[in-house]
């Protein structure tokens, strides 16, 4: 082989890391700010508005209606589910609150934080399933 020639190669072969190199810390820097969002997505659905507490004495309520028994056919609504998220950070904030969506939805569905990962990261594609 020429001299010249594996010169060449050496040199192409170091470009290709120094971009690999970026790449990585890219994806570094997406998945940060996906940790980030999702944790604030976390907080603002935790955060419920406190109920009014009324000063003074109050009647009493009057008894509830019975709740219609529920029958074992009770399906949680369908909910589109998101498309794939492939690490574009325009189109984060939209999947993350598609994803709160569905959980809404179909809460006893996604009842644990371990079923909501799962779901997020089966939900994940290209560039940001590779992280």
């Amino acid at each position: 082989m020429d001299p010249a020639d594996l010169e060449q190669i050496r040199h192409a072969f170091s470009c290709q890391t120094a971009v690999s190199d970026q790449q990585g810390r890219r994806l570094d820097d997406v998945l940060e700010v996906l940790r980030g969002i999702t944790e604030q997505v976390t907080q603002l659905s935790l955060h419920q508005p406190l109920p009014r507490i009324p000063v003074g004495p109050t009647p009493p309520a009057p008894d509830p209606p019975a709740d219609p028994p529920v029958s074992a056919s009770f399906r949680e609504p369908r909910v589109q589910h998101p498309e794939l998220f492939r690490g574009e950070l325009g189109k984060c904030r939209e999947f993350l609150m598609k994803c709160d969506i569905v959980f809404r939805m179909q809460p006893s569905s996604f009842a644990s934080d371990p079923c909501k990962i799962a779901f997020i990261m089966s939900s994940l594609g290209g560039d940001a399933a590779r992280v």
